[in-house]
């Protein structure tokens, strides 16, 4: 069985961007979708959006860098939909600033929500996808700032390389599983994920930005371009793995 039709498929910061437009595309391929985030009433509105289409759609608060909170969404998504098959642990957060002046608040927030929670969640299904028939699913939603780290965003840019680390030395755990692992390395996008950004902030960062290089233009993506390729990374044949995969805008 290819793709995503049929199989319980989860969705880490699913109240809007990449994540709604993820959960509404696997939920238009036919998977039973369960999706969390912070934000308990744009969650809301999105499943009631995509259930409106027909569709399975379980909903319930989820903060990836508290485990108890980990526990108790899985625990949900099991008793209400069965065994995750597919994880996209697409979950994000950030503020510009230069570190001297971050707030420990923000650096830690930025390591759990980015680094930790991934990982916290991927732990939390991995014993299922081993078991699920085909084997399961994990996207891992990166961003290019892993590799052409931006400054205002150093705890952002660790937390992404971070990321990819981790995928890369948990396929070694998984190699014979047949679970595979896609990093998804995802450029500039056009979402709600600078909501809040201070203006003063994020005017400095970008004209950092663009005097050392990191913002060459101002093309973007669409959370749609990105939930495609999502869904077609899940259609390909079951042993054929995208390993990193990374989008960018066509300037």
């Amino acid at each position: 069985m290819n793709g995503p039709a049929g199989r319980v498929a989860v969705v880490t910061g699913g109240s809007g961007g990449i994540g709604a437009a993820t959960a509404a595309a696997l939920a238009a391929a036919g998977a039973r979708v369960a999706i969390g985030a912070r934000n308990a009433t744009r969650l809301t509105a999105t499943a009631e959006r995509i259930a409106g289409g027909g569709a399975t759609v379980y909903a319930h608060p989820l903060d990836v860098a508290d485990p108890a909170s980990v526990e108790a969404f899985f625990d949900g998504v099991e008793a209400t939909l069965g065994p995750v098959e597919i994880l996209v642990a697409n979950a994000g957060a950030a503020r510009p600033a230069p570190l001297e002046d971050a707030t420990t608040d923000s650096v830690v927030e930025t390591v759990g929500v980015n680094l930790t929670g991934a990982l916290l969640c991927a732990r939390r299904v991995l014993p299922g996808l081993r078991r699920a028939v085909p084997p399961g699913d994990l996207v891992l939603v990166t961003s290019d700032a892993g590799v052409h780290p931006r400054a205002h965003l150093v705890a952002y840019s660790a937390a992404k390389a971070g990321l990819e680390a981790a995928a890369r030395a948990l396929a070694l755990e998984l190699e014979g599983s047949g679970v595979r692992i896609c990093t998804l390395r995802v450029g500039p996008t056009l979402t709600g994920f600078a909501d809040g950004w201070d203006p003063a902030a994020t005017e400095a960062a970008m004209g950092v930005w663009q005097a050392q290089g990191t913002q060459r233009h101002w093309a973007t993506l669409t959370p749609d371009d990105v939930a495609s390729v999502i869904v077609d990374a899940l259609g390909r044949p079951r042993g054929v793995a995208s390993v990193l995969v990374e989008l960018q805008p066509v300037p």
